[in-house]
C-alpha cells in the first residue's frame, strides 16, 4: 500500500496534476520506509519535497516505474518533478544516503538520470569514419554545447526508413568529417 509522508494534499496527486511544484521522492520496497518517514517529518527537507513510499505492485509504484523506465532492480529511491521531466535515482536506503541524496538534489549538484546506452570510447563509430555516436549521456556535450555545426540522425535498427537512409548518412559523415 502506498503511503505519503509530510505535506501532501490528497486532492492534488502530483502524478496526475502539474500543480505540485515540489520534487517527489519515492522509496520502493520494504527497505527505507522508516528512514524516509523520519526524514519527511523531522529533517530540514520537511515541506520541500513530497515523500512517498510504495511497492512496484501498487498503482503509484507502477506509474512511477513506467515513467522512469528503469527496472526496479536498478534503484530503490527515485525523485522526479510532477511532469517527469527530470528524474534522479539512488540505490541505497540508509538515512545518511537518503539525506546526502536530498542535499545534492536541493543544491543542484545531482545529475538527472538519463536512460542511455553506454558512451562509446572516443564517441566514434569504428565501422564508419566521420560518424560520431551520440547517446543520452553525451547529447548535451556533443550536440547542444558544441561550437561545431551538427547534423544529427536519430535512428533505430528496427526502423525501415532509418536503415534505408543509413548509406547516405554514412557518405555524408565521410565527406564532412573533421
Amino acid at each position: 500500500m502506498s503511503e505519503t509522508f509530510g505535506d501532501f494534499n490528497p486532492l492534488i496527486p502530483p502524478l496526475v496534476s502539474h500543480v505540485n511544484d515540489k520534487l517527489n521522492v519515492v522509496v520502493f520496497g520494504k527497505n527505507g520506509k522508516d528512514e524516509l518517514k523520519k526524514i519527511a517529518e523531522t529533517s530540514e527537507y520537511k515541506g520541500k519535497f513530497t515523500f512517498w513510499y510504495t511497492t512496484q505492485n501498487d498503482r503509484l509504484g507502477g506509474i512511477v516505474l513506467k515513467n522512469i523506465g528503469v527496472p526496479i532492480e536498478k534503484f530503490s529511491i527515485s525523485a522526479f518533478d510532477g511532469e517527469f521531466k527530470k528524474k534522479y535515482i539512488l540505490n541505497e536506503t540508509g538515512e545518511d544516503e537518503i539525506l546526502n541524496f536530498l542535499k545534492k538534489l536541493s543544491d543542484g549538484s545531482l545529475k538527472p538520470f538519463l536512460k542511455s546506452e553506454d558512451r562509446p570510447k572516443g564517441d566514434a563509430d569504428v565501422n564508419h569514419p566521420g560518424i560520431t555516436i551520440v547517446v543520452g549521456t553525451s547529447f548535451e556535450e556533443l550536440v547542444i554545447k558544441t561550437e561545431k555545426d551538427v547534423f544529427l540522425d536519430v535512428w533505430a535498427p528496427w526502423c525501415g526508413p532509418c536503415v534505408a537512409a543509413a548509406p547516405s548518412v554514412e557518405k555524408l559523415g565521410s565527406l564532412l568529417k573533421d
